[in-house]
């Protein structure tokens, strides 16, 4: 069992409650998140919660958190957030790349953004509140969330981030 995606799913089946309900937060949500036409049914909110992370749709998000995707596949937006982009970010469009200037800066961090990649520092890593307590599992990928993949400590990583998103 992967415990990020059931966490994604508890949170979509509460959409799905709430959004029946007609509690007017959970509709805002969805008219966000998904078509407005949409019914209100369990893989409209799945597909809404995936959308709220970072990803295309629900399968899109299945495939990546479950440590499937192939290399080189989108990797989604599930590792950034508007407000790091006021920091300096070092993009990459070519992994081999971003690694060879992650090994010249051992002390920044190598995040995956749908096919790119980006190098950021500490800032970038508190702003999306994975900084002080994910110290073991960033030591464990050596900071670099690609070569990481699917890993213990890239699933705690994920588990971490989702964790500290809202679905409001």
């Amino acid at each position: 069992m992967n415990r990020s995606i059931e966490e994604l799913k508890i949170r979509a089946k509460k959409l799905q409650h709430s959004a029946e309900r007609q509690e007017p937060q959970a509709l805002a949500f969805l008219k966000v998140h998904s078509r407005p036409e949409c019914d209100i049914k369990r893989k409209t909110c799945l597909n809404a919660v995936a959308r709220k992370i970072g990803f295309a749709d629900w399968s899109h998000t299945k495939l990546v958190l479950s440590g499937m995707a192939p290399s080189g596949h989108d990797m989604g937006k599930i590792w950034y957030q508007t407000n790091c982009s006021v920091y300096l970010n070092h993009w990459f469009a070519d992994y081999k790349q971003a690694a060879s200037y992650l090994a010249d800066h051992p002390d920044l961090y190598l995040l995956s953004y749908q096919r790119q990649f980006v190098v950021v520092d500490q800032n970038v890593i508190k702003t999306l509140d994975l900084f002080d307590e994910c110290d073991g599992s960033w030591r464990t990928i050596q900071n670099d969330l690609v070569a990481g993949y699917a890993t213990d400590g890239w699933y705690q990583l994920v588990w971490q981030r989702i964790s500290k998103i809202d679905m409001h």
